[in-house]
């Protein structure tokens, strides 16, 4: 039978896939913990904020991808359930429901729901840390753009002074 060799291979492969988005968040983080250390003093300079943006993008990108790939496996879970239903419905009408194909259906049934649940769950918790991470951009955005609003009035004043920059 192929057809638990094709589930266990593409499982395989998704949770390969979800274990290397994994590493890449973790040495995120510990990229971010650095910055965030190397920049305690000046966490607004413009050199902090290029040098978080890129560890950001990374991130989020990578929040991202986990994201799709977690919507695209909790898809093929939930078809899995919607088949496995209809067989324990199809069997407990063929054999009965106290036959041991029909609880043998049911056991798959439940199996299926447990894995299709865990599943949207661990989605959920992607998303929401996806948000997080959107969220953080944002803020990221708003203090590039403060920065950049600073040193260009700081710039005007310094050209009202009637000092040369150069």
């Amino acid at each position: 039978d192929i057809g638990p060799r094709i589930g266990i291979q593409g499982e395989k492969e998704f949770n390969n896939q979800i274990k290397q988005i994994n590493n890449v968040l973790r040495e995120c983080g510990s990229e971010m913990n650095a910055l965030t250390g190397k920049f305690a003093e000046n966490q607004d300079s413009q050199e902090a904020l290029i040098a978080k943006g890129k560890v950001l993008g990374k991130q989020y990108e990578a929040q991202r991808q986990k994201s799709g790939i977690l919507q695209a496996q909790y898809e093929k879970e939930v078809a899995k359930l919607r088949q496995l239903a209809d067989a324990y419905q199809k069997m407990k009408k063929e054999t009965g429901e106290a036959s041991a194909e029909t609880a043998r259906a049911e056991a798959a049934y439940n199996k299926q729901t447990d894995i299709s649940v865990n599943c949207r769950q661990a989605l959920n918790r992607t998303e929401k840390v996806w948000r997080k991470w959107k969220a953080v951009r944002r803020e990221l955005r708003n203090n590039w753009t403060r920065w950049e609003d600073r040193h260009s009035r700081l710039g005007m004043i310094w050209e009202g002074s009637g000092k040369s920059s150069t």
